[in-house]
């Protein structure tokens, strides 16, 4: 191992259970016996062949978690680790839960162990280990490693940080991957859509994630200078809820479960099933006490510094920034559209650039977005801003009069108003709710950039300042509130009028839970 680099401890007791060669999916329903049987790569994928078009000499394999054997140079090559692993130059994390896993990295639960200093993290944390190829990207594509530092500064008062993940620790694993301690968190909103009928989210609960957020992003954008680009629902994280003597139970009676064996390139491998807190048993419970979670932002992969950009940005389709499409300059009010199209899903379980009810689908998104946007909206893009996209773009989709060329074979979809009058029964019922979240949206989602608001003007919207749901309503700047202000809130409006006899119980009932589970 090379001199200042940190590596794996493995202890013997962690070996990784025996390989067994089953037949792996071929597209072509062959058997593939090694790595030369075709002269193609093979297409990689998670969903269901049927969903792609592929040629029959392509070989698909898929794979039910991160796809180990996959080298860097195809844009993978993560890292094969498994439960018991010792990481660090003193080996002072050891992996003791698969969370979760994405394209670029996996993501583990990690606990002390004695070459761990005390009070240099949280009892447990989250180790996110980068791919070989992810870690290549930093510097050069990829800021995610100084963006965390940044916005992880430990002298900072902005209250921001605290609805931001910290990074702890930083290290090389195996001099080619790139090794980041944050805070361990219990799951993401994407699964905590799953709960709800449809994935609409309660009023209450949208209201707490998008005012946490911008707070976030207000701490991002102003004194950090970052701009995520990334913001969807599975990087809105939920804050572990579990007191660490509660974790080391569970992980006392939990064993690891893996995938079925399969054979890539010809070797055989077996990942680890991953299991994030939020499908722990006990995790319901947290469920009664809903508007006492807190939130937050996570995966800085995709973020840059405003004013120091290193490569184009992308965002995920549905969410994607008229300029980002129109390769106009973008700056970090591409969050801010982001999270408007987010509070729509949040309050409607739909897109808002939904084209589902099309009679047709179209090849080319980009189009297909842009009309979306104008028809959504009522908007049309002004010629000062046309002015400065790209040329080919503005060439290929807008006529001599700067209106967005096939638009009339796009069928008008519904109104933000009538979407949410539609979709949201607890809204439908509320009509100043509904006026003023629809308000809220189409702030957010005005076409040209600079009539967006940022973070700070939006945290001061009506929406959100009619009721203290989301527990940051004060007197001064919420960005600049103290964590006991933020309980304090979230108690008073618990027992307020608004929250009525049933809720009260509720809270009771699940407050009488939490302190059995605490001394059981």
């Amino acid at each position: 191992m090379l001199s200042g680099l940190k590596s794996i401890f493995r202890p013997k007791s962690a070996a990784i259970p025996p390989r067994l060669r089953p037949p792996i999916t071929i597209r072509n329903g062959t058997r593939r016996t090694s790595a030369t049987t075709t002269t193609r790569k093979p297409k990689l994928e998670r969903q269901s062949p049927r969903t792609a078009n592929y040629s029959q000499n392509d070989t698909v394999i898929i794979f039910p978690e991160e796809p180990i054997g996959i080298s860097a140079e195809d844009g993978f090559g993560h890292l094969e680790l498994t439960i018991g692993d010792e990481l660090g130059d003193r080996g002072e994390y050891k992996l003791a839960r698969k969370l979760g896993y994405g394209r670029y990295s996996t993501v583990w639960l990690a606990r002390p162990t004695r070459g761990r200093t005390k009070g240099d993290s949280p009892y447990f944390t989250a180790m996110k280990v980068l791919s070989q190829h992810a870690t290549g990207r930093l510097g050069s594509h990829s800021d995610e490693l100084r963006v965390l530092q940044r916005i992880s500064n430990p002298t900072t008062s902005h209250k921001g940080k605290d609805f931001c993940t910290t990074l702890w620790d930083a290290f090389v694993v195996d001099g080619s991957h790139q090794a980041l301690v944050l805070d361990l968190m219990a799951g993401d909103v994407k699964a905590l859509r799953f709960m709800y009928k449809n994935g609409v989210m309660p009023l209450a609960m949208t209201k707490t994630i998008i005012g946490q957020m911008l707070v976030a992003l207000q701490y991002l954008h102003d004194e950090c200078r970052v701009v995520h680009a990334d913001l969807r629902p599975e990087n809105i994280l939920i804050a572990n809820p579990y007191p660490h003597v509660k974790l080391k139970q569970m992980l006392a009676l939990e064993k690891p479960e893996y995938s079925p064996p399969m054979t890539v390139f010809g070797r055989e491998v077996q990942p680890i099933v991953s299991k994030p807190l939020l499908s722990a048993p006990l995790f319901p419970f947290f469920q009664l006490a809903e508007h006492q979670w807190l939130f937050r932002l996570g995966d800085f992969g995709e973020a840059q510094f405003i004013d120091d950009k290193v490569t184009d940005c992308t965002m995920p389709d549905g969410l994607r920034a008229p300029e980002v499409i129109m390769g106009h300059p973008w700056d970090e009010k591409i969050d801010i559209w982001a999270l408007g199209c987010l509070t729509h899903e949040f309050l409607t379980g739909r897109s808002v650039l939904d084209d589902s009810d099309m009679p047709s689908a179209r090849d080319d998104r980009d189009l297909t977005s842009l009309a979306l946007m104008i028809r959504s909206t009522g908007q049309r893009f002004p010629d000062d801003m046309l002015d400065k996209c790209n040329p080919e773009k503005v060439a290929q989709y807008f006529g001599p009069d700067s209106s967005l060329e096939d638009l009339a074979n796009y069928s008008a979809p519904a109104s933000i108003v009538s979407c949410l009058q539609t979709h949201n029964p607890e809204m439908a019922h509320h009509p100043h709710e509904l006026e003023s979240a629809a308000a809220f949206i189409s702030r957010c989602l005005a076409l040209r950039p600079g009539d967006r608001p940022c973070a700070a003007e939006l945290l001061k919207d009506p929406w959100l300042m009619s009721e203290p749901v989301w527990g940051l309503r004060y007197e001064t700047d919420p960005a600049n509130a103290s964590k006991e202000e933020t309980l304090g809130a979230m108690v008073r409006w618990f027992s307020s009028p608004y929250l009525g006899v049933v809720s009260y119980m509720t809270l009771l009932l699940g407050t009488a839970v939490f302190v059995w589970e605490l001394i059981s």
